[in-house]
């Protein structure tokens, strides 16, 4: 899967990172992970670093579908999106980030992985 999953136990967050060229399915099998990594530890918060995702990866209707989806998640209230390098790739990302916050969910996009942990490790649960 061309999208990593891993857990840090100091931090208590779940990162979820792109390696490449990613499809829908990708997307949808590292959130069905993610979700089960946040029961499994407890853990509310995620950080999304597509700093690799390429332009086009990901249309802005499915962007749509994943915020909605995440939104709708009772295990996850904090994600944040590392924007990915290419400037034209930004935008599907940002609008899936604008997305979960409309529906309430506590949503950031940042430019750098440092600022997204930071910003999670200063949330509260």
């Amino acid at each position: 899967m061309p999208l990593q999953i891993t857990f840090d136990q100091v931090t208590g967050i779940i990162q979820v990172c792109s390696s490449g060229e990613v499809h829908k399915s990708d997307h949808l099998a590292a959130w069905s992970a993610a979700v089960r990594l946040s029961r499994e530890e407890r853990c509310r918060k995620l950080l999304v670093d597509l700093r690799t995702l390429p332009v086009g990866a990901l249309t802005i209707a499915e962007c749509f579908s994943f915020g909605e989806m995440v939104a709708a998640s009772q295990d996850i209230d904090f994600i944040a999106h590392v924007l990915p390098s290419a400037k034209d790739a930004r935008g599907n990302v940002q609008f899936a980030s604008t997305v979960e916050a409309n529906r309430g969910k506590k949503s950031e996009a940042f430019e750098t992985t440092e600022k997204a942990r930071n910003w999670l490790i200063s949330r509260n649960p």
